[in-house]
Order: structure tokens, then C-alpha cells, then sequence
């Protein structure tokens, strides 16, 4: 009978450290796809900002401004000439791609 007691208080305490260990871990989930789904808003926020300031800025020059005044734009902006471009080739199956 005391073994058997000492059996049952065993799994107690191991039912109870399982499912401490487990509402941890859903926790710690929950808290990280938080933050990845904040990242990706806040960086879909600003591809959109700098996607509207470039359509600004295109139509701005199709509008006929001088050279000197697209120069002085993208002196304003931080504008900066580019070396080289490199692209990343996402496949399919990742989460980013839409």
C-alpha cells in the first residue's frame, strides 16, 4: 500500500513537471511568433512608406523637374549610389513569400 502511494505521488510530481515544462514552452512560442509577426508588419510598413515615396519621387520626375532638381531630392532623401546589387532568390515554400 505505501508503495503504492510513493508510486502515485511520483506521477503527480512528474504529470505536474510535464505540464509546467509544456505551458513554458507554449509560452515562449506564443511570445516568438509575436515578435516575428511584429517584424514582418513593421517591415511591410516600411516597404510601403518607401514604395509611396518612390512612386512620389518617379512621377516627380517624369513630371519634367531638371536633373539638378532630382539631385537636390535625392541629396534631401540620403539618397546614395549603389556599387553593386545583390538579389536573394527565396524559394516558395518560406513563409515571406506571398
Amino acid at each position: 500500500m505505501k508503495k503504492i502511494k510513493s508510486i502515485i505521488k511520483v506521477s503527480h510530481v512528474l504529470l505536474s513537471f510535464s505540464i509546467i515544462v509544456l505551458t513554458s514552452f507554449c509560452i515562449y512560442q506564443i511570445i516568438n511568433m509575436t515578435q516575428e509577426r511584429y517584424l514582418a508588419e513593421s517591415y511591410q510598413r516600411k516597404i510601403n512608406t518607401i514604395s509611396r515615396e518612390n512612386y512620389t519621387f518617379s512621377h516627380n520626375v517624369q513630371d519634367g523637374i531638371s536633373l539638378s532638381e532630382v539631385e537636390e531630392i535625392a541629396r534631401e532623401r540620403s539618397f546614395t549610389e549603389v556599387g553593386s546589387i545583390t538579389y536573394i532568390k527565396v524559394p516558395s515554400t518560406e513563409v515571406v513569400v506571398r
